[in-house]
């Protein structure tokens, strides 16, 4: 015979009141007994997924996982990688040595000592420096500076 919801015989021998109180009430602390799986053990609604290390619980918004220390508060992509770590927005890009900080505004790069304020194409090289329109030819020992001027001898360079 198979068994029925209270996990008692379908067909089952004629019982008294109190048989059948014995029945289910067995049957109804198993069904009490289920609920702290589900709610507040290692279920999916307890330590599985909101309040433990579930989906929802560490794993994605108070721990390791992708919205903890992972993303925001860690080492992932808007935690150290990116925001305020060595990522692409934090010594990377913006106050490290990458495209928008050393590189390219206060740094080394293009728009730092290489052209503005530095050694570059329009710092040193062709305006202040020794470059084509500094001491090469304006301001230095150039074609129109020295040679021409004082008359050391043919355009020196």
């Amino acid at each position: 015979m198979g068994k029925g919801m209270v996990a008692v015989p379908i067909i089952s021998t004629v019982s008294s009141q109190k048989a059948i109180i014995n029945h289910l009430a067995p049957a109804a602390r198993v069904a009490v007994a289920a609920a702290p799986v589900a709610m507040v053990g290692n279920g999916m609604l307890g330590n599985g997924v909101i309040a433990g290390n579930g989906m929802l619980g560490n794993g994605v918004i108070v721990g390791n996982g992708m919205l903890g220390n992972g993303v925001i508060a860690g080492n992932g992509m808007l935690g150290n990688g990116i925001i305020a770590g060595n990522g692409m927005l934090g010594n990377g890009i913006i106050a490290g040595h990458g495209v928008l900080g050393n590189g390219v505004i206060a740094g080394n790069g293009m728009l730092g000592n290489g052209i503005i304020g530095g050694h570059g194409m329009i710092g040193n090289g062709v305006i202040v420096g020794n470059g084509m329109l500094g001491n090469g030819i304006i301001g230095g020992h150039g074609i129109a500076a020295q040679p021409m001027t004082i008359g050391v001898g043919k355009a020196i360079l």
